[in-house]
């Protein structure tokens, strides 16, 4: 009697390498899925083949761009649950061109919790994304906000991580607990991990003597990592994610749009 099969599933390699970028910020409200969701569309639009992934159970990147995405059906906690199954066969073509997604599904919270007990668990998302990497420029995860199994699996399986914040004291502490746990991410899973950038979000310029002793504090332990332009606060974001469409699509000549393109130039020349 076979306790265990060893029949290959056959599967559909491509002929790509993706980069694979998490987004992840250890404090909830600093525009992370805003940030992924326009971050991807923007790359997309320049010709990049990408695909987003929705590993937090609320479902906002879905949300965030649903004129684009529509309401597909998510299966990707049976997918973490079955790691041999082929994970291109739960990605999603949206209405933009180069875009696709693979939504988050509300039992991801349950699955994280049958995961935590699994002998290999921090390599799960990494195995399944052996197929989707060979298909894809790049592929961005798009993390729950705490650092739990699925965060340390898109970890595990990124060459970089992008770190949201605001200019609030919170959020600076938010980096550093994150940074914590990637060191040891390093030390233990994943030592080609790096730091691609942190950016700064929601800025308001009316609040210069409140933002400018938290901005020095950034530069001066971060200054390597720290992306410009800054982000300021704007109505555009939610104007746009209330149509659910990007930022680009909602009004491509807004001031603030321009501002995210260059931002996410810098991050990928």
């Amino acid at each position: 009697m076979a306790f265990f099969s060893k029949k290959k599933i056959k599967k559909n390699y491509g002929n790509k390498n993706a980069t694979i970028i998490s987004i992840s910020a250890q404090k909830g409200g600093v525009g992370k899925t805003t940030f992924s969701t326009n971050f991807a569309v923007s790359q997309a639009l320049k010709g990049k083949k990408v695909l987003i992934i929705d590993l937090d159970s609320q479902a906002h990147t879905q949300e965030a761009l649903y004129y684009h995405f529509g309401e597909n059906e998510s299966e990707f906690s049976d997918y973490i649950l079955n790691p041999k199954k082929d994970l291109m066969n739960s990605v999603y073509l949206s209405k933009i061109d180069n875009l696709y997604y693979i939504p988050a599904d509300k039992d991801l919270s349950r699955t994280e919790k049958l995961l935590s007990s699994e002998i290999g668990k921090e390599f799960v998302l990494k195995k399944l994304l052996d197929v989707p990497k060979t298909h894809f420029d790049l592929i961005i995860i798009d993390t729950p906000p705490h650092f739990g199994t699925l965060t340390l699996n898109a970890l595990v399986a990124s060459k970089y991580v992008v770190i949201p914040t605001e200019l609030s004291n919170l959020s600076t502490d938010g980096i550093n607990d994150l940074l914590e746990n990637m060191e040891l991410v390093v030390d233990n899973y994943n030592n080609d991990i790096d730091i691609l950038g942190i950016i700064i979000n929601k800025v308001d310029y009316r609040s210069r003597k409140t933002n400018e002793p938290i901005l020095t504090e950034l530069k001066d332990r971060f200054s390597d990592y720290l992306i410009q332009p800054y982000i300021p606060m704007s109505s555009l974001f939610k104007k746009a994610q209330l149509e659910g469409k990007s930022i680009f699509h909602y009004n491509k000549n807004h001031k603030v749009s321009h501002l995210f393109e260059e931002l996410s130039e810098n991050l990928i020349d």
